[in-house]
């Protein structure tokens, strides 16, 4: 994963003339290039910074590997470290919590941002970020969910990953059936069901 930070006049400068050009139009492979031809541009070196065993990427441009990159993150031992002290996340919000069984239901190796709410509901192996819900027998496995997903009773979801605003109804089916999963969602190469930013699933 990289962090890239920019004078807002560069990068719309430099946004607005690879429009122009025939390129791919690739943050990676046309933007940044172009700007360290022509541009002031500084890299710090992660590999000596987190206490990680070795340097990590992925290009989470593509969306299996924006999935599997939160999934490396619950691993025993991840390649990547947030919680590594003396090499801090900071963001806008509180960092995220790591939850091995908790609760009435059963958590185990979750990530967990603030202000999720889990009811007695099952969760394995998935990152949620900000004010999730989780409600009542519902379970999540090997999933990620962005911004107020909301997932109603009895839900069941496994390897997908969820946008902002989304409404899961109770009772719903999610990843269980590929091809009923298509006729509403793109299902990734991988086989990883992707519900878009504020879609309310239809059960």
């Amino acid at each position: 994963m990289g962090v890239y930070i920019f004078d807002t006049d560069v990068l719309v400068r430099a946004i607005s003339e690879d429009a122009k050009r025939d390129t791919a139009h690739d943050f990676g492979k046309n933007i940044i290039l172009d700007l360290v031809s022509t541009g002031r541009v500084f890299a710090h070196s992660f590999s000596e910074s987190n206490s990680s065993r070795e340097v990590y990427w992925r290009d989470i441009g593509q969306l299996d590997a924006f999935w599997q990159c939160h999934m490396d993150l619950l691993e025993d031992v991840p390649p990547l470290d947030l919680h590594d002290m003396s090499w801090p996340i900071r963001g806008y919000h509180e960092p995220s919590a790591f939850l091995s069984g908790s609760g009435d239901g059963v958590t185990n190796d979750c990530i967990v941002s603030g202000g999720c709410r889990f009811i007695d509901c099952s969760l394995s192996k998935s990152v949620f970020s900000h004010n999730v819900v989780v409600e009542r027998n519902a379970s999540v496995e090997r999933s990620v969910g962005m911004e107020r997903v909301q997932i109603g009773a009895g839900a069941r979801i496994r390897n997908a990953i969820i946008d902002k605003d989304v409404i899961v109804p109770a009772g719903a089916r999610v990843g269980f059936d590929l091809d009923a999963d298509r006729a509403q969602f793109r299902v990734t190469n991988g086989g990883i069901t992707v519900i878009p930013k504020g879609y309310v699933i239809q059960k």
